[in-house]
């Protein structure tokens, strides 16, 4: 059978079964066939966390009746993510690519965190200072990741 028969039937391109057919004529072992491990920082969130956020994104709250896209954005899922974890008097709100953590009135906010994106998957870490201006945490990972690091590492920051 040839690689763009194949390719037709697994749903893959004809480059991709002939690099895979290579692959095990130069080594004939089922073992080569696995990928190789990949280089790069080993996950941060636990997969419990990561599966949390899934079933959040999955999940239609009570009296939505849009789409699952417009309901769960960035600033939905990290207040969500908030409330299970007992910090339920937080609020978040999108401005362009920076999510604000606050709560108090909407008027004189009290500003707990911001989430500033900094690639299409990556977001920056930044805290108030004393002087109400935004200072850079230095951490930058996934949403999910900060959300866990804001939780577990400074949740003096989420206190009322």
């Amino acid at each position: 059978m040839g690689a763009e028969e194949i390719a037709r039937r697994v749903g893959c391109t004809g480059r991709t079964v002939r690099k895979w057919k290579a692959r095990f004529r130069a080594d004939p072992r089922l073992e080569v066939l696995d990928d190789p491990p990949r280089s790069g920082r080993p996950a941060g969130v636990p997969v419990s966390v990561r599966c949390e956020l899934v079933q959040f994104a999955c999940e239609r709250p009570d009296g939505i009746t849009t789409s699952l896209r417009e309901t769960w954005t960035y600033s939905a899922l990290a207040v969500e993510f908030l409330h299970e974890r007992g910090h339920e008097h937080v609020r978040a709100r999108k401005r362009g690519a920076v999510i604000t953590v606050e709560s108090g009135p909407r008027k004189d906010p009290v500003r707990h965190a911001r989430f500033r994106r900094d690639t299409v998957h990556l977001w920056l870490l930044e805290m108030p200072s004393h002087t109400e201006r935004w200072q850079p945490t230095g951490i930058r990972g996934q949403l999910s990741e900060l959300l866990t690091a804001l939780v577990d590492n400074f949740p003096w920051t989420l206190t009322p």
